[in-house]
């Protein structure tokens, strides 16, 4: 009998260690594969999110800038430099055109709150032409360059195409601030080569001669928005100031007319 019960003993403690073991290994698996999720999950995540994450920041940056070039052409109108206030009108609307771009593919992802332009700090139109070039200097050279491989590595095609446009655009318009900062005491030469300039509806480069083809995506020149200073400074036209000339001259002759008819009575 005490052999029969120290067998029994044995067994029940074999058995309870045979299950405490079993529980301890399914933990264990539990917590491997937990972990493993842990690893993994969040590197898909990542790549889902990072694209958007930075179509969300060049919309606010794209946004910025163009409320900021708009603010810095008031400004160089009113120091005199129209030719200037010129080619920030047409880049402010080019860096809009990036931000609208850029959000459409966000909203196509679900994105439904756009950011909303920061108000842009405003100097003398010499540093704003100096804040002007060093934004669009770091976005073709660093942002988007970045932006465009990991779009491309995360194979959002359409992200990638905009970043790319979006960044051979930003290194024309560094090279058109850099060259009027260069030669902002010249006048002529300002008014020569930008009093008239033109820029791709499709991708935003601002050139300061219509092409036959856009540069940077191949787009029609015909398409091509002109810009001039003209249409900020009608009275430049000598035509305009002949006629209004004209009608100063025939109202006072009618006036001289009627006033020596009155007398001759």
């Amino acid at each position: 009998m005490k052999n029969k019960k120290i067998i029994s003993i044995a067994l029940i403690f074999a058995l309870m260690f045979t299950f405490a073991s079993m529980l301890g290994m399914s933990t264990f698996a539990q917590t491997d594969e937990n972990e493993t999720q842990g690893i993994e999950t969040p590197i898909l995540i990542s790549y889902q999110y990072l694209t958007g994450a930075n179509l969300y920041a060049s919309v606010q940056g794209e946004t910025n800038a163009a409320a900021a070039y708009r603010a810095f052409a008031d400004k160089a109108e009113t120091e005199g430099y129209l030719a200037v206030a010129n080619l920030f009108r047409a880049t402010a609307d080019a860096e809009a055109k990036h931000a609208d771009d850029e959000w459409a593919i966000l909203q196509s992802m679900g994105e439904t709150e756009r950011p909303t332009a920061e108000t842009p700090t405003v100097g003398s139109t010499a540093q704003n032409l100096q804040t002007a070039f060093e934004g669009e200097t770091y976005e073709y050279t660093v942002m988007y360059l970045g932006f465009l491989e990991t779009a491309t590595k995360e194979e959002n095609a359409e992200a990638a195409r905009i970043f790319r446009w979006a960044m051979k655009a930003e290194e024309v318009h560094a090279g058109n601030y850099k060259d009027v900062l260069n030669n902002l005491q010249d006048a002529d030469y300002l008014n020569e080569k930008y009093g008239e300039v033109y820029r791709c509806v499709t991708c935003g480069e601002v050139d300061t001669e219509r092409p036959s083809t856009c540069p940077v995506c191949g787009a029609v020149g015909k398409t091509f928005v002109e810009y001039n200073i003209k249409e900020k400074t009608p009275f430049a036209d000598k035509g305009i100031i002949a006629l209004i000339a004209a009608i100063v001259i025939i109202a006072i002759v009618a006036i001289t007319f009627v006033l020596i008819k009155k007398r001759s009575k």
